[in-house]
């Protein structure tokens, strides 16, 4: 029968990494490309300046869509860790239980 090995190590390595990604995200870039478009807004006028800003915002939906997947996945990584955790457990106390 095979074997399935899962590395709880790695597994939260990568969690927290990810976690780390999202939380950098929010804090850091969003905000900074929000402050730099606000600063941009108030300086740049014309056609140019609002056709910036329109590309802008569109970039920003899409790192705040970038963001939620980060948390979402985050969020599943999580999941699977806690429900390796719970299998193995349990497959260990049957293990124990059965007689060959």
């Amino acid at each position: 029968m095979g074997e399935i090995v899962f590395d709880f190590y790695t597994a939260e390595q990568v969690l927290r990494q990810t976690e780390e990604m999202a939380e950098r995200m929010k804090t850091e870039i969003l905000q900074n490309f929000r402050e730099v478009t606000q600063q941009i807004s108030g300086s740049w006028n014309g056609a140019a300046g609002d056709q910036f800003l329109s590309v802008a915002e569109r970039e920003l939906e899409r790192l705040e869509q970038t963001e939620k997947m980060l948390k979402l996945t985050a969020e599943s990584l999580q999941e699977a860790v806690h429900t390796a955790k719970i299998t193995e457990e349990q497959t260990k106390e049957i293990a124990e239980l059965r007689t060959y």
